[in-house]
């Protein structure tokens, strides 16, 4: 009989854990957001169901389910079928390409330097039709025929229910055994369905995580375009003044509460707004922890050397002099300081963490500085990990663009949570042991997971009840009626 290693198991669940609360740390990973759809959803047609039964409940689920859907990919799944378009009609190799740029990466000079085939004003345009018309195309789809296939739905379920009553009514005549029934059926408002026999929403599409380069500007691009169709659409001004409200206050629940509540939470707790994700944590955490393996204890000082190394390092005046926007040639930096000496050794190795311009490889000021200094969270085959891991293995990728700006800022993470660990052990003068770095790691996991829990919980709450309610008193308020405005025409 195969046993089964727990600690394999444990391990798995541990890691899955943090790249999920990672991904929340992060804001843009797709399966944090398919949940609080997926909350918001049964939350909203529940809502429904409690005001108007069945009809509303029904137009509901199938509004934000199919919303859902075109929201995570319906710019995807159009932005795909442009690519195929564009590599037909261009014949082009591939199309696989960003156009963002800064001093560090400069992905369509590198695809212009591989296909040669069209100049950068074309490409450009290229891409920026295919975006514009992608997003056009699936907000004209959930905001304007959603909608109208969702009223013609309900507009023929109310005439089902017309044409029972008038049967009904006609059978009553010739049968006056009927007569009770029936009068007990008119003094009925509409009939309802159970909402626990309407079953969760399931699981949604399994799409890629990112729309060219941030899925958060799709999806408030995305926002923006539902909002108005949706309005446009409305059957009436009740329902109308229902849906731009709960469709604009959405958005800062969608995209930006929760982001606003971690750094809070976070600032109150380590007086910074920002903290390390748990998957960097951990791998900075097993960086480290190799050099315990033969010295168990360090002083507060030995491992501030042993990680940061020189901090006080300086990039030389004649090498400082050479930087122009924020970069230095490899060539350029080896030929002040020798192609044999170290720092060229090291440089080499830093120039990997970004693709080559088109003039060669290049190092930032910032990398400069972490060669002169070394230590062991300057060291280039760690970086490079920690930024592939943190951007999908985009990061070395020619064709794909990180922006180098998010890169640092993952780096001062990095800083700030070791000089944590230093403050406190100065504080308390005991050493630091892998026991120590273990205790901060999950530490670290467990303020992510709970600080960006709640800004979950409460971005899902507003979303899927505390919306649904305002909106349905503003209508009450307005008409006097707690009725769902979207059926009124079909009554009359």
């Amino acid at each position: 009989m195969k046993m089964v290693n727990l600690n394999k198991i444990s391990y798995k669940i541990e890691a899955g854990a943090r790249k999920f609360v990672s991904g929340m740390a992060k804001g843009d990973a797709l399966a944090p957001i398919i949940l609080l759809e997926a909350a918001v959803t049964g939350g909203r047609t529940y809502q429904a169901h409690k005001r108007g039964g069945f009809v509303e409940s029904r137009e509901r689920a199938t509004e934000e389910t199919v919303g859902a859907i075109f929201w995570f990919g319906g710019v995807i799944a159009f932005n795909k079928m442009g690519d195929a378009i564009g590599k037909k009609l261009l014949k082009l190799k591939h199309v696989n390409f960003d156009v963002g740029k800064d001093a560090v990466r400069n992905p369509l000079e590198n695809y212009i330097a591989e296909t040669a085939k069209y100049g950068k004003k074309a490409l450009a345009a290229f891409k920026l039709t295919k975006v514009v018309t992608s997003i056009l195309l699936a907000n004209a789809f959930v905001g304007f025929v959603v909608p109208k296939i969702n009223q013609k739905i309900t507009a023929n379920y109310q005439k089902s229910v017309l044409a029972k009553k008038l049967k009904e009514k006609n059978n009553s005549a010739q049968s006056p055994q009927t007569q009770t029934s029936f009068e007990n059926f008119v003094k009925k408002e509409t009939p309802k369905v159970s909402f626990a026999g309407m079953g969760g929403i399931q699981t949604l599409l399994s799409l890629t995580n990112n729309f060219e380069n941030d899925s958060r500007y799709k999806l408030l691009s995305t926002d923006v375009g539902i909002a108005g169709g949706r309005g446009i659409s409305a059957r009436n001004k009740y329902e109308r003044r229902e849906v731009l409200f709960r469709d604009i206050v959405s958005i800062y629940f969608y995209m930006f509460c929760r982001k606003h509540l971690n750094g809070l939470l976070n600032f109150i707790e380590q007086g910074k707004t920002t903290r390390l994700d748990p998957v960097s944590t951990q791998k900075l955490t097993s960086h480290i922890g190799e050099k315990f393996k033969s010295k168990i204890n360090y002083s507060a000082e030995e491992f501030e050397k042993l990680v940061f190394g020189n901090k006080n390092a300086e990039i030389p005046a004649e090498i400082k002099s050479k930087i122009q926007n924020g970069i230095i040639s490899l060539e350029e930096f080896k030929k002040s300081v020798g192609k044999d000496s170290k720092e060229a050794t090291i440089a080499e190795r830093m120039s990997k963490l970004q693709p080559s311009l088109k003039n060669g490889a290049i190092l930032t000021e910032a990398q400069l500085k972490d060669v002169y200094s070394e230590g062991l969270i300057n060291k280039p085959e760690f970086l490079n990990e920690i930024f592939e891991e943190f951007t999908g293995k985009k990061s070395t990728d020619p064709m794909k663009f990180v922006a180098e700006d998010d890169l640092r800022q993952l780096k001062s993470r990095m800083v700030d949570y070791v000089e944590t660990i230093i403050k406190k052990a100065k504080a308390s003068g005991e050493g630091i042991t892998l026991d120590t770095l273990k205790k901060f790691s999950r530490k670290n996991f467990w303020g992510n997971a709970f600080n960006l829990g709640v800004g979950f919980a409460v971005s899902g709450y507003f979303l899927s009840t505390v919306i649904p309610k305002v909106q349905y008193w503003m209508t009450k308020k307005q008409t006097g009626n707690d009725k769902f405005p979207g059926v009124e025409k079909y009554k009359k």
